[in-house]
């Protein structure tokens, strides 16, 4: 008779449990954002950690900006004010929030002199977000999500080949590499290529975004925001973000602040394994929800 009250009363507990797991995953995020560079580091800080800065500006060291580097590559702020300042207007557009990364990629003239017997056959430099960089990997579990992307502005005449690279806690690695044109372009990267290396999605450490300089002698230059993942590919954000906003062509080309109007703009799409950038129908300004 008991046993029978304690199976009774146990159902509906079992249930109700089974009920708001289910509910849980139902309402698992469909993006993630890991850094859109919004937190911008306070003017006159020194870098590294300042127990007595920390206490005056509570803020620090909280920004986006400490990405990892290893030194051979400046990741610094750029506003909307300063792009529309320099009359820029595609840059300005670019820009997602009110700041993006401007980052600095050097050559190996920087550091070695050119025909000595110490000439680099690569030279890697670049960002990343690691679980141990000040500022950190923000999602470790990307089992959720499908999709690697970001925002990039080429200002040059060239065209650059970054390269992606992925490691998980138990130090596997994989990467990939896209083409980046000049101007602007959104940047989509299938995260079954992390299976498929025998990644653990669910545990990841790092994204690094670095270019093989060698055979460049000037400092190549590059703009980065709104590094997130995602459930849904870029083209069925933007059908939605499409039904909810005017197109871009009906809009007055001097209005700057167009983007602030649900105005979705079309930008082109890049994916690894393509030689160049592919027009994607429609690509949205929103940040990651």
């Amino acid at each position: 008779m008991l046993r029978s009250r304690y199976l009774r009363l146990g159902f509906p507990i079992f249930l109700a449990a089974g009920v708001a797991a289910s509910s849980a995953r139902a309402s698992a995020p469909k993006s993630a954002v890991l850094d859109d560079f919004e937190r911008v580091p306070a003017p006159g800080l020194t870098r590294g950690f300042d127990p007595m800065e920390a206490i005056r500006h509570p803020t620090y060291p909280g920004n986006d900006f400490d990405v990892a580097t290893a030194g051979y590559a400046s990741v610094t702020s750029l506003s909307k004010d300063a792009a529309r300042a320099a009359n820029d207007k595609a840059l300005y557009l670019f820009i997602q929030g009110k700041t993006a990364a401007q980052v600095r990629f050097t050559v190996p003239a920087d550091y070695i002199v050119k025909g000595s017997d110490d000439a680099p056959q690569t030279w890697e430099t670049g960002f990343g977000l690691s679980t141990s960089s000040i500022t950190p990997l923000k999602v470790t579990d990307w089992s959720p999500y499908r999709y690697f992307d970001f925002r990039a502005y080429n200002p040059g005449t060239a065209v650059q080949t970054l390269h992606i690279r992925f490691s998980d806690a138990d130090a596997n690695v994989t990467e990939t590499s896209v083409v980046l044109p000049k101007g602007e372009c959104e940047v989509e990267v299938p995260l079954d290529l992390l299976s498929q290396a025998r990644l653990t999605p669910s545990d990841m450490k790092e994204v690094l975004l670095y270019l093989d300089t060698v055979g460049q002698t000037v400092d190549p230059v590059l703009m980065f925001d709104q590094l997130a993942l995602y459930q849904d590919d870029s083209a069925t954000r933007a059908r939605i973000e499409a039904e909810g906003g005017d197109d871009e062509d009906n809009q007055d080309e001097e209005d700057w602040d167009s983007e602030d109007q649900d105005v979705v703009r079309k930008v082109r799409v890049v994916r690894p394994g393509a030689t160049q950038a592919t027009p994607a129908p429609a690509s949205g300004t929103a940040g990651a929800r």
